[in-house]
This record gives structure tokens, sequence and C-alpha cells, in this order.
């Protein structure tokens, strides 16, 4: 799936109240729309992490996280302490550093400058200022994503097996004392509950069981808004015409 990463290592962004407010803000109906309205896919925003919707136990745990909510939006940063004054469209806070965000592209890929400037009018509506920086499509992840140097960017992770725990890597951490180390977390944000979630589902192997733990954690990772899915990509086959009694997989991976 395609997904808007937040950096929670951001000063602007380690705040839960303010992530989930940037999730509240952005309608991915409409994101789904311009990336997939010329394909022949479902047009949903609906998306789960760890489960494909052809999959056994799949269900969308976005709750009101994952649907448009300006006013509840606007309320988490007041309580943030990030606040409108008089006729300033974007918000302070108490030492007056402005609400600003820096939202990462790649050169040359159009469906990422446009979500990050459908992404920069949405958010616009709640007084939190986006600024888009185009960086070489060579560099995007050795020296944007992947070191931190970033506030949002959006991006695609792919997987090659159905077992889910191994994503772990991609929302546990940190992996040093410190908590310098994320590994292939590129949010780099966890919790201790998180990390649990994947420990059990690794060692879980009853089908029904796992499912539950699957959604368990796609669930807490909304309430984090560690990650924002945008909608899930379409998988395709190809198959030589000489080929015969071929089964195709229900769930791509």
């Amino acid at each position: 799936h395609r997904f808007i990463s937040l950096n929670g290592s951001s000063p602007r962004l380690e705040d839960q109240r303010v992530r989930q407010a940037v999730a509240l803000s952005i309608d991915r109906e409409v994101m789904a729309e311009v990336a997939l309205g010329s394909v022949d896919w479902p047009i949903t925003g609906e998306v789960n992490r760890l489960l494909r919707s052809s999959q056994h136990g799949y269900q969308d745990n976005s709750g009101e996280l994952g649907g448009v909510d300006i006013e509840r939006a606007e309320e988490l940063l007041d309580e943030a302490g990030w606040t409108l004054d008089g006729d300033d469209t974007v918000r302070t806070n108490e030492d007056g550093d402005e609400l600003t965000i820096d939202y990462i592209v790649s050169e040359g890929l159009e469906i990422a400058q446009d979500e990050g400037e459908i992404t920069q009018e949405m958010l616009g509506e709640v007084g939190i200022d986006v600024q888009i920086q185009q960086v070489p499509a060579n560099a995007l992840f050795t020296e944007y994503i992947t070191p931190g140097n970033f506030e949002m960017a959006a991006f695609v992770l792919t997987g090659q097996h159905p077992f889910h725990s191994t994503t772990k890597g991609n929302y546990g951490g940190p992996l040093d004392e410190d908590g310098e180390d994320w590994g292939n977390n590129n949010s780099r944000y966890s919790t201790p509950e998180i990390n649990d979630l994947f420990d059990e589902l690794a060692a879980e192997t009853d089908e029904d069981r796992y499912a539950e733990i699957a959604n368990e954690i796609d669930a807490t990772l909304w309430d984090e808004v560690v990650t924002i899915p945008l909608y899930e990509r379409p998988g395709f086959w190809v198959q030589a015409v000489s080929y015969t009694h071929l089964t195709l997989p229900t769930t791509p991976y």
C-alpha cells in the first residue's frame, strides 16, 4: 500500500495529538481517486497495514482517524499548544514558532508532487503550513528518508511473503538503548506495546488469533499515527499463453 510517513522524531510531529490532527485533515478518498482513478480497481482509502483486502481477517481499523474531521483536528492542535491568533493563517506555539512541516517529494514523480500539493492544501485548512521540497530520486531514501531528514513523505513498502511479523522492522524499535538506531522504521517512532504485539504475532500459529493480533497492531499504529495509509495498490500477474492449468494465488504479495 502507499502511505504518508510521519517522522515522529521531528519536534513538530513528536506530539501524538499533532499527528492525529494531520490524519484527520487528509481526505484519503481524494488521494486514492487521484492515483487510481484511471485504473480498474476499487477507489477507497481503506487500508490495513498488515493484511491485504483478500486475506483472512482483513478489516479496516482506522476508526475516527480514517475520516476527515476538521473541527476535531483544530481542537487537537489547540490542545497541543499550536494556536491561531487573529487573522493568522499558520498556527504558532507559545514561543512564536510556526507549525511548518517539510514534505519531501521525488523529482520527476508526478503522483508524489500531486500528493504533496493536495496535502499542502488540506493541512492549510487547519493552519498547518506545508513546504514541499523536491529532491533527486536517487537521493530520496539515502539522504532523506533513511537518515530521518524529512517530516512527511509518501512512498510504498512492498512485501514478498505473507508473514507479517517480519514487518516489525518497519514499525518497531528502536534497535539500541539510546533510541538512535531505528533500522527500517522510517517513521522513527514506536511504543513498547507495538514491539510486544509483533513478538506475539511471530509466535502465533492459529489463523484466527493471528489475524486478531495483526488487526490489533494495525489499530495501534492508527492511534499513534505512525503512518497514514492512502490506498491499497493493485497487484498484477503475467502468464504465458503456453501455460495451462496454472492457478494463481488469491493473495498477491
